[in-house]
Parts: structure tokens; C-alpha cells; sequence
């Protein structure tokens, strides 16, 4: 299994960085600047031939999707060495590194040494708190939430059909629709869920092996990836300020950690999502770079539209995490550089320059706060906006958890607070990187205003994120990297200083060499840490919650001996039988998992007392003498009626969700072994399977 996991992490990564490396150096981008910005190009192409597929009825697959890409790509790549051999523009690559004697030094000089320091440290990190707290490569968590992620997985990799305009449960059913459930398609961002559909297709695995080691190849590879371009081009010129980013890649608990194992449950869209935003930043940023081609432009403008498309792909909220920071980079610079111009004018005085920096900031802030208001406005975004999440903390407590940088995670963090306000501190001293603090300060300020407070103001500033405090706590982890980046190197810096100056001969650099990564090394192990002497910090928080979520053998809505008993339920009933079960029994889980062909993929309170679905809940014991409920029943062409927790009594052995009521399941539960037109198949404790008979009294 874990061979398996570990091929399904390798395919991920090609899947995510080949497609789009061809297309880049097609284009005459150069080799490493076309691997590290290959996955949003991947993603927006692969996505589209996917919804292209899906209108042409053509089956989508890494061998009509992936692979057409890749060889398009590398014939134009091709093609492009041939004609425009010396000729390719470059997307904003780096000035050559001075020229070194030794080929090693210029490697530990070079950018691809320092990227490759990214993706090693956050393997390491990553496979040590997320693989390592999986218990076994195809567990899972089973929240409510959850079994409709994984659900969509299974329905997308069985059917072929992995469009995000046509995301449905039952794309894989045959016969058509069901009169029970709703099998139509529509929008869902389901780019992480086509990601994990392709990785399940190409190596032959279950959908939640595919999950974990698609998450695995963004928390190894993606993220620190992503987060390589952004930081050294935010810090051009302050390499050490980029090599130090190397380690707080994933320092925040709240981003990527609060995403992908919150509380109340995975956010995998967005964690995807905003796994996605260094590389729109990093877009942007170069777009409006000075002296740059217009073709060179062109293309850094087109890179920008892609990045920014695959964030919405991925979860639509992303966007709007893009546009707050865009917007505050551009108001913060907009006015240094005004201040800048007017002060260069001679016979200017300083409050002159202070005023109209300080107008056009206002001004620019105005306008920005106006488009915010206007997207709240349109129709599919108001929806979400007027959705709220009640508050959960009192207002001492949501500071206290900014300030200790643990945001959802009731146990503070050690180190990391102290890094991250000398990060803070540097950008006063450092002003062009003040838009950094300003927008952490501000995501800061929404986590307290989602955490702590209802009404307008929480939903004026974070209802494009549900009002969830772990979303936009992921934001605000987001930008404290960067902070974080800035607050380290300082410390290495001092250290460094300090242990050469103790030495004056040959051996001071090397003193200083040790003392900084002694530094690094103290970091690491302060901020990883599941405990610092007696205080227990945030990532042991996170770590026993997702250790205990994917624990396959506690007690569980889904337990260890229920789904012993799908096995052998499977080996009963034939793929294409239909199975009716109860939706929040745990059973949900048993399609994506274990490959039952189900009514009820996933779990739901949502119910219709008039329609079928609603006769069974009330009638379904009254199959073997009610001529209506046996019609529902032969419409939807059902085989088997599965029971886990047969009687549906809420009891202190059984898992169900909160919002779980055995009244809603009456028919259901008032089944047993003597109920007519059933046949006994598998019986175990308190699970059946039933076989429906064609009799009825």
C-alpha cells in the first residue's frame, strides 16, 4: 500500500509539472523558471479539456487529457529549438549569479540549489507531520463534509467525466437517473478533486489514497515551489532573506496546516486554492517590474490571468485572498512612490509629499473598498456572503490566539510570534515591504472579526470566506511567511555576526556558518514541536486531531467492523447492483472507499417529505405490502437495502453526525429480519444486508 502511496505522490507531481513545463519551454521560457511555474498552466489547460471533453461526450483520462498536453507541448518545444533557438523571450529570469571557480560553489549559488533546499526541507517537514499521522496511505477523515470530497473523487475517476461545470455524485451510475437522490451534474471548484481523479486513474488506487498523496505533492512540492518564486522575487537581492523562507514554508499552523486538517474538518478546495497564490504574486509582481519587453510583458500578463484562473479552479474564494493582497501591494506602493516623485522636485517640502501620498492612498483605498462592495453585490456571491458562521470565541481569546499565531488551535506557538513581529519590525525599516505586514494585520484583524464577532463588520470582511475563521486564518498564514522569512534571517544574521567577531582568524566564517544554522536548527525544532517544555503548541494540536480523525480503528461513524462487513457485502452483490442505505449510518463512505454502488454517497440532513425520497424515509418497512413504495423501489431499479446500525437508535457505541435524527430514517429503522419482501443476506450484530424479493403481500 505504501509503494502504491508513493507512486500515486510521483504522478501527482508529473501530472501537476510536465504538461506545463513543455508548454513554457515551448513558449521559450527557460528550463528551471518553466518547472517551477508549470502547475497553474497544467491546471487551467487540463481543466479545460476537461469541460470540453464533458461537452463533447469524450471520456476524460491522463491518456486524452495528460498526455495530448505533454506532446503538444514538447513538439512546440521542439519545433521552437529548431526556429527560435536563441531567439525565446524569458519569463523573468534572474541575472546570471557571478561566476564561481568551483561548479559546487556555483550550484549553492545558483537558483535551482536554493529550490531544491525548498522542496527538501517541506518533504521532510510534511511527510513527518502529515504522512507519518495517516494510518495507513488510504485513511481518511470522516467528516460529514468530507464524504462528498471523496465521493466526487470516485464518481469522477469511474465515470470519466471531471469537469468542474458538471460535478455530480453519479456520473458512474447505470440506468440512468435515480427518482431518490438528485444525479444531476453542476459547478462545484472541483480542480483538486479532477487532480486526485486522474492520480486514482493512473495508478489504479481508491480515492482516498489518491487524496493523501495528491495533498502530499502540494504540501512537498507545490507549496514551497510556489513560495521559492514569490519570496525571491519579493526579497531580489536579499538572498539570505530567500534561503531562510526555505524553513517557515509551513511554520503557520493555519496555512497549509489549518486547511488540511482544521477542527470542523478539511478544506481541501481551499487549501488547493491558496496553495496556488504565491505563483499569481510572483505573476504579478514580475508584470509590473520595470524595463521590461513588451513581449516579455505580454507574457508575465498572461501568466498573471492563468495563475489567478487556476486559483478559482480550484475554490473561487482564492480570488478574493489574490485581490486583498494585490490591493494592498498596489495602494502601499502606489503611495511610496508618489511620496518618492514629489520629494525628488526641488523647493518641495516634506508635508507636501506626505499629502498627496497620503491622498492618493485614501483615494486608491476607496476604490478598492468599492469593488469589494460591488462583488459582494453580485447575486451568486451575495448568497455566500449572507452565510454565516456564528462566532466561537470571545474577543480576549481571538487575540490571544493572533498574538500566539495559532488562529483555530487553541495551544499558542512558541517561537514563531517572535520571528514574525522582527519580520515586522524589519518592514518599517525595510518600507517597501510594509504591504506584507499591512495585509497580515489586516487577514489578522477578519480572523478576530470571523472568530469572535457576529454581524455586518464579520461579514463585510470575511463572507467571501463564509465568515470561517480557518480560511481566513490560512490567509493570514499565508502572508506571515513572507514576515516570518524576513524575522529569521535577522536572528541568523545576528548570530553570524556575533560568532565571527569572537574569531578573527580563517575560522570566523565557518564559526558564523555554524552558529547560523544553529539558529535554523533551534527554529525548527521550537516551531515543530508537539511540546516545549510544558507548553504544547498548535502542531501538537493539529497533530492528535489528525492522527484521531484518520485512526481506522477507533470508534467511528464508519467503524473498523463495518467496514469488515462491506467487504464482505461485496463479496455478495455484483458491481452494478444497486444498494439503498442509510446516508448518515457511515455507509456514505463505503462507495468512495471501498466501491459499493450506492444511493447515498454522501451524508445529508436535506430531505423532501413529498417526494421518493421522503416516502422511503417515512414507508421503507412497508415494501412487502405497499404497492407505492414498491414502485419507488423497482423505478430506481433497487437490488439491496444495506443497514449498519440497523434500529437507527442513537446509542453510546454508535457515531452520528449532529445533525442526525432517527425520526427523519423511520422506515428505515423500523426494518428487521421479519419485515416482508426482504431476504436476510449478511448478518453481523447490529448490520444487514437485505435482499429485496420480488413477492409482496
Amino acid at each position: 500500500m505504501w509503494f502504491s502511496f508513493l507512486l500515486a505522490w510521483g504522478v501527482t507531481l508529473l501530472i501537476l509539472y510536465v504538461p506545463g513545463y513543455f508548454i513554457l519551454r515551448a513558449c521559450g521560457r527557460a528550463r528551471l523558471r518553466s518547472f517551477l511555474c508549470a502547475p497553474p498552466i497544467t491546471i487551467v489547460v487540463i481543466e479545460a479539456l476537461c469541460i470540453l471533453y464533458d461537452k463533447l461526450g469524450v471520456a476524460a483520462n491522463p491518456l486524452t487529457v495528460v498526455l495530448p498536453v505533454v506532446l503538444v507541448g514538447g513538439t512546440g518545444y521542439f519545433l521552437s529549438r529548431l526556429v527560435l533557438r536563441e531567439k525565446g523571450c524569458h519569463l523573468g529570469d534572474a541575472p546570471a549569479l557571478p561566476c564561481y571557480r568551483g561548479w559546487f560553489k556555483r550550484f549553492l549559488h545558483s537558483d535551482l540549489a536554493c529550490a531544491l533546499l525548498y522542496i527538501g526541507v517541506s518533504t521532510i517537514i510534511s511527510g513527518v507531520i502529515f504522512v507519518t499521522n495517516l494510518d495507513g496511505p488510504a485513511s481518511f477523515p470522516q467528516d460529514s463534509d468530507n464524504s462528498a470530497h471523496l465521493s466526487w473523487i470516485k464518481s469522477f475517476a469511474d465515470s470519466q467525466v471531471l469537469s468542474t461545470l458538471n460535478v455530480g455524485f453519479y456520473h458512474d451510475l447505470e440506468g440512468g437517473e435515480l427518482t431518490l437522490v438528485n444525479t444531476a451534474g453542476g459547478y462545484y471548484p472541483a480542480g483538486w478533486h479532477m487532480v486526485c481523479a486522474l492520480v486514482a486513474q493512473a495508478c489504479g488506487v481508491s480515492a482516498p489514497l489518491a487524496a493523501n498523496a495528491v495533498n502530499y505533492a502540494f504540501l512537498s512540492v507545490l507549496i514551497p515551489t510556489g513560495l521559492f518564486l514569490f519570496l525571491g522575487k519579493l526579497f531580489e537581492g536579499k538572498r539570505a532573506i530567500v534561503y531562510c523562507g526555505a524553513f517557515v514554508c509551513l511554520a503557520f499552523p493555519s496555512f497549509p496546516w489549518g486547511l488540511i486538517l482544521p477542527p470542523q474538518g478539511p478544506l481541501y478546495p481551499n487549501f488547493a486554492s491558496f496553495s496556488l497564490l504565491p505563483y499569481a504574486f510572483w505573476g504579478f509582481m514580475e508584470m509590473v517590474s520595470r524595463w521590461r519587453a513588451t513581449k516579455v510583458r505580454a507574457g508575465l500578463v498572461a501568466y498573471f490571468v492563468l495563475a489567478s484562473a487556476a486559483i478559482g479552479i480550484m475554490h473561487p474564494n482564492g480570488i478574493f485572498s489574490l485581490y486583498a493582497g494585490l490591493a494592498i501591494y498596489v495602494i502601499v506602493n502606489a503611495t511610496r512612490w508618489a511620496y518618492g516623485v514629489v520629494r525628488r522636485k526641488k523647493q518641495c517640502r516634506m508635508w507636501q509629499a506626505v499629502g498627496l501620498s497620503i491622498g492618493i492612498g485614501l483615494l486608491l483605498t476607496a476604490v478598492s473598498a468599492f469593488f469589494w462592495y460591488v462583488f459582494m453585490q453580485i447575486p451568486s456571491i451575495s448568497r455566500i456572503v449572507a452565510f454565516s458562521w456564528p462566532s466561537y470565541l470571545d474577543l480576549p481569546e481571538a487575540l490571544c490566539r493572533v498574538l500566539g499565531l495559532s488562529f483555530g488551535r487553541p495551544n499558542l506557538q512558541v517561537i514563531l510570534p517572535l520571528v514574525t513581529v522582527i519580520g515586522v519590525g524589519y518592514t518599517f525599516i525595510e518600507r517597501r515591504y510594509l504591504w506584507i505586514t499591512i495585509a497580515f494585520g489586516f487577514f489578522c484583524v477578519s480572523f478576530i472579526a470571523a472568530a469572535a464577532t457576529d454581524g455586518p463588520l464579520d461579514s463585510a470582511l470575511t463572507g467571501f470566506w463564509y465568515t470561517d475563521g480557518n480560511r481566513v486564518a490560512g490567509n493570514a498564514g499565508f502572508f506571515g511567511i513572507p514576515l516570518a522569512a524576513m524575522g529569521l534571517s535577522v536572528l541568523v544574521r545576528f548570530a553570524r555576526n556575533v560568532a565571527k567577531r569572537s574569531k578573527s582568524d580563517s575560522k570566523a566564517n565557518m564559526l558564523g556558518g555554524v552558529a547560523a544554522l544553529c539558529v535554523i536548527v533551534i527554529f525548527i525544532v521550537l516551531n515543530f514541536s508537539r511540546c516545549v517544555g510544558d507548553v504544547w503548541t498548535a502542531f501538537d494540536d493539529a497533530e492528535n486531531c489528525f492522527a484521531a480523525a484518520n485512526n481506522a480503528e477507533r470508534p467511528n461513524t464508519y467503524s473498523p467492523e463495518e467496514r469488515e462487513f462491506v467487504k464482505r457485502v461485496k463479496d455478495v452483490v455484483e458491481p452494478n447492483d444497486l444498494i439503498l442505505n442509510v446516508a448518515d449510518d457511515g455507509s456514505s463512505f463505503a462507495y468512495a472507499s471501498d466501491g459499493l454502488n450506492l444511493v447515498y454517497r454522501r451524508s445529508s440532513d436535506s430531505w423532501d417529505p413529498g417526494d421518493d425520497d421522503g416516502l422511503l424515509r417515512k414507508k421503507l418497512n412497508e415494501l412487502g405490502t405497499s404497492p407505492e413504495v414498491r414502485e419507488v423501489l423497482e423505478t430506481n431499479g433497487v437490488k439491496y437495502i444495506l443497514l449498519l446500525d440497523q434500529g437507527g437508535d442513537i446509542r453510546e457505541e454508535r457515531c452520528y453526525y449532529g445533525y442526525y435524527k432517527p425520526e427523519n430514517w423511520a422506515g428505515y429503522n423500523a426494518i428487521d429480519d421479519t419485515t416482508p419482501g426482504l431476504e436476510t443476506v449478511l448478518a453481523e450484530g447490529d448490520m444487514r444486508l437485505y435482499k429485496i424479493i420480488d413477492e409482496i403481500g
